[in-house]
């Protein structure tokens, strides 16, 4: 799948990977597990979802650092829905997505 912000809060069900809240999109984050600034890859492997306390929290650190633990270490999604078939101009692409 695509590697986008949007597939990344889907492949982590809209939670944080570090308080283990759901939240609606706009309160969540795209984070680093190693920071970019300190090497780390914006890949599906490096990158979860988090809530904008925890990462604000984590700062510009590991999670260890900072005293956050990962409810689950991230990794490329193998099923994912990418399109909400309801939200699609033509209905009749629904079967094929």
């Amino acid at each position: 799948p695509k590697f986008s912000r949007p597939n990344v809060y889907r492949r982590d069900a809209y939670t944080c990977a570090y308080c283990n809240r759901t939240y609606a999109g706009d309160r969540l984050t795209f984070d680093h597990v190693i920071p970019a600034s300190r090497g780390g890859a914006t890949s599906w492997e490096n990158v979860t979802t988090a809530c904008r306390t925890c990462n604000e929290r984590k700062a510009n650190r590991t999670p260890a650092e900072a005293g956050l633990t990962l409810s689950t270490p991230p990794s490329v999604p193998n099923n994912l829905p990418l399109v909400d078939p309801g939200s699609m101009p033509d209905p009749r692409w629904a079967n094929y997505l």
